[in-house]
């Protein structure tokens, strides 16, 4: 097993020789991220006399999970680099490649499931036709997805019109509706949200509309007409 000596940023970099060759080639242009930078940037210190893999890689993550990629990849390329004809990026862990992790391509969006068993990523170097050597980067795996157990079901109450009125027809069934839930399954809970919010006054529906007409017109019609606000545009 090669040393894997600390390098700035408290990456490490690790180097393979004689790798064999792969799944199917996958250029740098395709990896799962959602800003991916890649760029010739001047090589780092200790360079190999091979020279074939970048010198560093360093994935910056964008978000806060640890199966969905998003960030960044910043690779420092070797100065020995003019045979290098493009880099393979793959899903990995510390000792290889993950198996066909390089058959399915995915340009830049954004939320890409990591595979799961991935602690790295990998960037190989194409010499001849051949896979050389790599450089790869940790990925953060916290938070990452338990697949196969159930967390949480969701239900959703839509589209309920109610008023202050306890004795309402529509107030009634949406009491039974919610005391029907609570002793089916009583350690639900619930998130009430409201939309259209008019309270039980007989002016509010004209305050309202004098609102929703003075909205109009600040639109850029100053000759706008109260017919036109309900012929044209409908009541709110």
């Amino acid at each position: 097993m090669p040393k894997t000596p600390a390098v700035p940023g408290g990456q490490k970099k690790v180097r393979y020789s004689k790798l064999k060759k792969l799944n199917s080639a996958v250029k740098i242009a395709a990896m799962l991220l959602a800003a991916l930078m890649l760029a010739p940037l001047p090589a780092a210190a200790g360079d190999t006399d091979n020279g074939d893999a970048g010198e560093l890689l360093v994935y910056k993550a964008g978000n806060s999970y640890g199966n969905i990629a998003s960030g960044s990849i910043t690779l420092t390329q070797p100065a020995k680099r003019a045979t290098i004809t493009h880099y393979n990026l793959y899903w990995g862990n510390k000792v290889k490649p993950l198996s066909g992790s390089g058959d399915v391509l995915t340009y830049n969006f954004e939320n890409t499931l990591i595979p799961e068993g991935t602690t790295r990523i990998i960037a190989c170097a194409v010499k001849g036709g051949s896979e050389t050597e790599y450089a790869s980067a940790e990925v953060n795996t916290d938070n990452s997805f338990v697949f196969g157990e159930l967390k949480y079901t969701l239900g959703i109450l839509s589209d309920i019109h109610i008023t202050q009125n306890m004795g309402d027809l529509h107030v009634r069934h949406f009491r039974s509706a919610l005391s029907q839930i609570a002793a089916v399954a009583p350690g639900n809970l619930g998130l009430l949200t409201v939309g259209d919010n008019i309270d039980g006054s007989n002016d509010m529906p004209a305050v309202v509309k004098e609102q929703y007409s003075n909205f109009l017109k600040v639109l850029g019609d100053s000759e706008f007409k109260e017919g036109q606000v309900l012929s044209d545009h409908r009541k709110p």
